[in-house]
């Protein structure tokens, strides 16, 4: 097995997000007894996850390297910079299934992860720029419905979703 890359989330959120969505080549994401570990990696702390799938039981690992400082307390996956690990058609498609789940922890999932395509948006912009999108799946969603990507969309579902979780136990 060839060395993981090490890769720079902004929340430990976002690791368990990162590897949801990047699933064995068998299709589970899924890992056997998927240890943690938290060590010092020279000047680095890193979060290491290693485990068999368990679908195939083919070896697996995620390496993190841990941010300088930790993130906001709360469902925010990671401060006010957008993800680099996380593209913006994946966090709207997560969105969008949380919705379709209903739950109050999953309308919680959907608002924090509306926000955060909206952190991919640059000041004075409209939209989600073609350059956020690093796969040809994303260029593809981008192209076939724009305003899916565009502030005042994302704004306004961000905007019904807490109106729709406002008095419920969760934000």
């Amino acid at each position: 097995m060839a060395p993981p890359m090490r890769l720079r989330p902004r929340s430990v959120a976002e690791e368990h997000l990162y590897m949801e969505l990047h699933p064995c080549s068998c299709g589970v994401h899924q890992l056997h007894e998927r240890p943690h570990q938290v060590r010092r990696d020279g000047a680095e702390l890193v979060s290491v996850f290693r485990g068999a799938c368990v679908g195939c039981a083919t070896p697996r690992e995620f390496v993190f390297v841990l941010p300088p400082e930790p993130p906001p307390p709360g469902l925010d996956l990671g401060g006010d910079d957008a993800s680099t690990l996380i593209t913006p058609d994946q966090f709207l498609t997560l969105a969008e299934a949380a919705v379709a789940r209903g739950t109050p922890r999953a309308l919680a999932r959907a608002q924090a992860c509306l926000a955060e395509v909206l952190k991919f948006i640059p000041p004075g912009e409209a939209t989600v720029p073609a350059g956020a999108f690093r796969s040809a799946e994303g260029a593809r969603q981008r192209l076939a419905d724009p305003d899916r990507f565009s502030r005042g969309s994302l704004e306004a579902r961000l905007a019904a979703l807490r109106a729709r979780t406002v008095g419920s136990d969760h934000p």
